[in-house]
């Protein structure tokens, strides 16, 4: 029911290889396996994760690609919302990094053709949730409610283009507009506010992969320690296939497959 490539990042002595974008990030980190399923979506049709060991070297690493790995609207609203915010508040964020990036793509319905949920994990007491209650805030003047209250949380409302792909990198675009909230400890975004809460009550009842006997007894077997996984399930991620993110993946990835 699904396909999985696991990719460990591992130089070869003697030779040579132009570490850029992802791949000079996640350079030298250790591979860990994936544990979180308790946080993927049931309905996820493709499945990105970044893992790493070590987040501080991680982000370290990561900023300074992030215009290779970007385009060049995502380069011009990253160097605005520095612009706003300044390095002090974004470095406080980018230290809050923890383990993993997840982006879960999900199976097209009727009323969104593809939601997207991006999982960042971060540490306890982040207090990122101030971070975003002040973006939410300062983006949506005039333009509706910034946040809501949902499930003894909040939805918050970023009115920014494309956040998660000025914050990663161009594998997490598709982001006009983001909600967040949280969970335990993973700060949740979402391109559709429906999407996002969707996916809280999914969570509430147990609607993940962790409760999938399917899922589960196919990742035992297939899945192992490593720094970039993806996984796509055919049968839920045909819209997905027509948009060429294959093409995506190989080219604008650097990968040396």
């Amino acid at each position: 029911d699904a396909n999985l490539v696991d990719w460990t990042i591992e130089v070869s002595k003697g030779k040579k290889v132009k570490l850029t974008g992802y791949l000079e990030a996640l350079n030298n980190q250790k591979a860990s396996t994936l544990k979180s399923t308790f946080f993927i979506f049931y309905n996820t049709a493709v499945m990105y994760r970044l893992g790493f060991d070590d987040g501080l070297t991680f982000v370290r690493k990561l900023r300074p690609q992030l215009s290779i790995i970007s385009t060049d609207s995502i380069n011009q609203s990253r160097k605005s919302l520095l612009t706003l915010l300044g390095n002090a508040r974004l470095d406080s964020f980018y230290r809050s990094i923890n383990k993993e990036l997840i982006l879960c793509q999900l199976e097209p319905n009727n009323v969104l053709t593809k939601g997207q949920i991006l999982l960042q994990q971060v540490h306890p007491k982040s207090g990122l949730e101030g971070f975003f209650k002040r973006l939410s805030v300062l983006f949506n003047s005039n333009k509706g409610v910034p946040y809501e209250p949902f499930q003894g949380g909040f939805v918050y409302t970023i009115n920014w283009f494309e956040l998660p792909s000025v914050l990663f990198g161009g594998l997490f675009k598709g982001f006009p507009k983001t909600y967040v909230a949280f969970h335990k400890n993973f700060v949740v975004y979402a391109n559709d506010s429906q999407v996002l809460k969707d996916y809280l009550i999914d969570l509430e009842y147990q609607r993940t992969w962790a409760n999938s006997s399917i899922h589960n007894a196919f990742l035992e077997k297939t899945l192992g320690a490593s720094n970039f996984t993806f996984a796509i399930n055919p049968r839920k991620s045909k819209e997905y296939m027509g948009a060429g993110f294959m093409n995506y993946l190989f080219n604008n990835l650097n990968y040396d497959i």
